[in-house]
């Protein structure tokens, strides 16, 4: 999806238009991300509490949720970056950002073994690789004024992969809720998250309509919503 933004991007791109150092991102990403890390590798609680296994427990689920905030902002940056052509590629880079965030905060919450993480790392290399060859196979054969379109119909499914993970998510914490001393910020990202894929999904499905021709008919903001 952010190679097929990306080209589409430089469709619009002219020779005079001033250098671009977008690899400069990297220097915040690195920090973000590496940040988690080394609070991660090194025990740091951001909340300084220490009194027990539950405690460390809980702790380690706010710093997690802090690194899932901070990657959910860069997403909902990206959305609005997207929306405008001059802050296109800055939302672009965001998402980049955000969903590195995800997966690292992803990997820091389960701290899984030498073993599921190779198998982990294996899977989304794969599916990563396969991805990437899929989306520039379709790329090249979509024409150029087709381009909006084919983004609309990759961020339909970036929400509905939202949605249907944050209702698994709910499913899988919904027996802990009672004890959980974290289960307000899980609801909270749940709800949240179900919420906002929803739009997404929804709404890039009716700007592949209208883009595409097939819906003709203005659509209210109450039937996006739903």
């Amino acid at each position: 999806g952010f190679l097929v933004t990306q080209r589409m991007l430089d469709m619009f791109k002219r020779p005079t238009d001033p250098p671009e150092y977008n690899y400069l991102y990297l220097l915040p990403a690195g920090v973000f991300v590496g940040g988690y890390a080394a609070a991660l590798q090194s025990g740091y609680n951001i909340e300084q509490v220490q009194e027990d296994a539950d405690a460390m427990s809980t702790c380690s689920a706010y710093r997690a949720f802090m690194m899932y905030l901070g990657s959910g902002l860069c997403c909902v940056g990206a959305l609005a970056g997207l929306s405008n052509q001059t802050t296109a590629r800055l939302g672009n880079t965001l998402g980049m950002i955000g969903v590195a965030g995800g997966l690292a905060a992803t990997l820091g919450a389960l701290k899984p073994n030498p073993e599921l993480l190779a198998q982990m790392s294996a899977a989304m290399a794969v599916g990563g690789t396969a991805g990437k060859h899929v989306c520039l196979a379709i790329a090249k054969k979509i024409e150029i004024s087709d381009l909006p379109q084919l983004v609309a119909a990759f961020h339909s499914l970036v929400g509905l992969a939202a949605m249907l993970t944050c209702v698994a998510e709910y499913m899988i914490e919904y027996p802990h809720f009672a004890t959980d001393p974290a289960a307000n910020l899980t609801k909270i990202i749940a709800y949240l998250g179900t919420y906002i894929g929803g739009i997404t999904f929804s709404g890039s499905l009716v700007a592949y309509g209208k883009l595409q021709g097939e819906t003709n008919r203005p659509i209210g903001p109450s039937i996006t919503t739903i």
